[in-house]
């Protein structure tokens, strides 16, 4: 389960993957010289691909039965369900992964607590380990090595891992755009079967499947909100209407893992006049939010912004969020909402990428109509770059 090397695309970005996994290697091995930890335990999928490469993620539930354990050098072994039998270099284009050994099979690794606490132990006693730092460990396993090592300490550098992967390298940034590319396109054909009596699921279905035409790494959040409620998330068989507003909220993993998550509302034919008016109105907000930040914005105020600026505008408040940060995991830090849910302040960096999602709706006819837009952006000194297209009030009527 390795990185998706395809690059017989003609348009693929011509990437110096080992330069790429230098370079986050390096990174890795400062927060450990940082936190002064020799060893690694990592439980996420994204940190794992981060640090090696590797590609453990198969399906979601595997976030909890996949473990790296990496030392110093950089020298990994992994630990999984998908092995048997103990494996010496498992994968020849991934040097530093040094073994791969076996878990319990396709369980969370919880559900053998003590099983997998004597292997991490062992393992951690073989390589002589004084400081460990981990990312996720389920609380019963990390209090049972507790237990077992007392002579180790145990570490969370989890945030100082998500901090090094804020500012992403060229590298990344062209990966990431490649990604919005793919994702628009795979929105377009989900957006172009939009017709009064298709299904959410029908324009999901299409969308899906152009992304597996276009090499998608991996298939996971769509939601598509036909005539549904706000946080209805999931597709239920709605049959699109004349004059309707549909948005989709598509995430596109491309190639190497890096992802894009893109929202478009569309109207199927000309929407009642309120619905538009309230649409130029949230791409108002849209490009309010987007002209006020820039590295060193203290993203709270962004927040507070496009709620401040949605209740000026008649609009109701947005239901979550202003966004999230983005690269290998979809929704990363920087954390992008109000003040009081962070631990503290926090600022936009020039090199970072975030999405921006400002959501609103309207009752019209006694039913509630969503709306939103989002696109994903590089932060720079004096403001955004947008990785994809831009929004547009045209863009979105469709001829029915």
């Amino acid at each position: 389960m390795t990185a998706n090397r395809d690059l017989s695309k003609d348009d693929f970005p011509q990437v110096k993957i080992d330069s790429l996994r230098q370079a986050r290697m390096d990174r890795a091995k400062e927060v450990m010289r940082q936190e002064q930890v020799d060893h690694l335990v990592l439980g996420t999928s994204d940190n794992i691909r981060y640090i090696t490469d590797y590609r453990s993620l198969i399906i979601h539930e595997l976030q909890e039965q996949v473990l790296a354990l990496i030392d110093a050098q950089g020298d990994a072994t992994i630990y999984g369900p998908h092995y048997k039998e103990p494996i010496e270099n498992p994968d020849p284009q991934l040097t530093n992964i040094t073994a791969a050994c076996p878990l319990a099979g396709w369980t969370p690794m919880w559900s053998e607590p003590e099983t997998t606490s004597q292997t991490i132990k062992n393992h951690l006693v073989r390589a002589r380990a004084k400081i460990v730092g981990y990312d996720y460990l389920h609380p019963v396993i990390l209090l049972r090595l507790i237990e077992l090592l007392p002579e180790i300490k145990f570490t969370y550098i989890g945030r100082a891992l998500f901090d090094i992967r804020r500012i992403k390298t060229q590298t990344e940034l062209e990966l990431m755009k490649f990604a919005a590319r793919d994702n628009h396109e795979a929105l377009d054909v989900a957006f172009s079967i939009a017709r009064p009596g298709v299904t959410d699921r029908e324009m999901i279905a299409a969308g899906l499947k152009k992304q597996m035409e276009l090499n998608a790494e991996l298939l996971t959040h769509v939601t598509c909100n036909c005539h549904a409620g706000v946080g209805e998330w999931f597709p239920a068989n709605n049959r699109a209407r004349q004059g309707e507003a549909i948005f989709i909220d598509q995430v596109y993993y491309g190639f190497a893992g890096y992802s894009s998550d893109i929202t478009r509302t569309v109207f199927i034919d000309e929407p009642p006049a309120a619905v538009i008016a309230a649409y130029e109105k949230l791409l108002e907000v849209y490009q309010m939010v987007r002209n006020a930040a820039h590295a060193c914005v203290n993203v709270s105020e962004l927040d507070d912004l496009m709620n401040a600026t949605l209740k000026k505008m008649g609009l109701a408040p947005a239901p979550y969020a202003l966004g999230h940060g983005i690269g290998l995991r979809v929704m990363e830090p920087p954390t992008m909402v109000r003040r009081d849910l962070c631990d503290f302040d926090v600022y936009l960096r020039s090199g970072e990428i975030i999405a921006l999602e400002p959501e609103t709706g309207l009752e019209v006819n006694g039913e509630w109509v969503a709306l939103k837009v989002e696109d994903c952006f590089l932060v720079e000194d004096n403001g955004l770059a947008i990785l994809g297209r831009e929004p547009s009030v045209e863009e979105a009527i469709l001829a029915a």
